[in-house]
């Protein structure tokens, strides 16, 4: 479903399902080379398949433009903003990569526009980039935090253990103080909330299935680019979303090193792209209505 079509739909009929669904795969730190040239690719699935569904612009270049930055942070912000703009830490810290958007997100446009609840609105970050995770709403007066998507993450969901955690009273005297302090530092983390950004019901029904299923060690579920992955397919099938941006980053960490370590963080991305596919096709409610 194509944008004009999109912005044709009434409300009514968006809600009942049609244009149910649409998502956004971000691949950190890949090069052409690896991911969309046929011949020295190691992302075989999008390379060879998923385009033959669609349009594969091969010659997309990032404008150069004075000031603007394109790391992984401010490369997410022009995705989901549409608009290339400065952006700097917004407590002036050094490297500090807590940026604000200016004008609304996809995620703000939709839910207003088409009253989604913002369970079904999703962006699945990675587990150690904190201050992404409250990209996913601008200052705009208009929009802003009251139309946030939701965000799934590792990170979401210590923050959501150590809450169990405390209220379950079944730590010992000095763990729990641990914990407390631990869950006192994550509620000051998004100063533009005030430490009220509460998940919600839905999102924690599905932090309890994850721990009936994981565990509290950490141990047991995938890691990495997988998490994000699992994280997805299982989102798909029990929150039903319409709007899903996820943004993969193994390949960040160690493009700059080893060489099969990035080229199998690229593979590791493929793998994760057609688990998503296929559970798409999986779907009734999202197999002929997905972008």
């Amino acid at each position: 479903m194509d944008a004009a079509t999109l912005a044709g739909v009434a409300r009514r009929d968006f809600i009942k399902g049609l244009g149910a669904g649409a998502g956004a795969v971000a691949l950190g730190g890949v090069r052409r080379r690896e991911s969309i040239e046929a011949g020295t690719t190691y992302s075989p699935f999008l390379c060879h398949e998923l385009v033959k569904r669609g349009t594969l612009f091969k010659r997309m270049e990032i404008a150069q433009i004075e000031g603007v930055e394109t790391s992984h942070a401010e490369g997410t912000l022009f995705i989901i903003t549409g608009k290339y703009d400065k952006y700097k830490d917004v407590g002036n810290k050094f490297l500090g990569a807590r940026f604000e958007a200016k004008v609304p997100t996809l995620f703000e446009y939709l839910r207003k526009a088409y009253a989604v609840p913002s369970h079904r609105t999703l962006t699945i970050n990675c587990e150690d980039r904190p201050d992404e995770e409250f990209l996913s709403f601008s200052s705009h007066h208009h929009y802003g935090v009251d139309y946030r998507s939701n965000v799934l993450s590792l990170y979401r969901f210590k923050a959501f253990l150590l809450e169990r955690q405390v209220k379950e009273g079944k730590l010992g005297e000095k763990e729990l103080a641990e914990r407390r302090k631990a869950l006192e530092k994550w509620e000051k983390v998004d100063y533009r909330t005030g430490g009220k950004d509460q998940q919600g019901r839905e999102i924690e029904g599905f932090w309890e299935r994850w721990r009936e299923y994981y565990g509290d060690t950490g141990f047991v579920n995938p890691r990495g680019d997988r998490l994000l992955t699992e994280l997805t397919v299982r989102a798909l099938k029990e929150l039903r979303p319409r709007l899903v941006m996820v943004n993969y980053t193994d390949c960040d960490y160690v493009h700059w090193g080893n060489m099969s370590h990035y080229t199998r963080a690229v593979a590791i991305m493929d793998e994760g792209i057609k688990q998503i596919v296929a559970a798409v096709e999986a779907n009734e409610e999202y197999r002929k209505s997905v972008v």
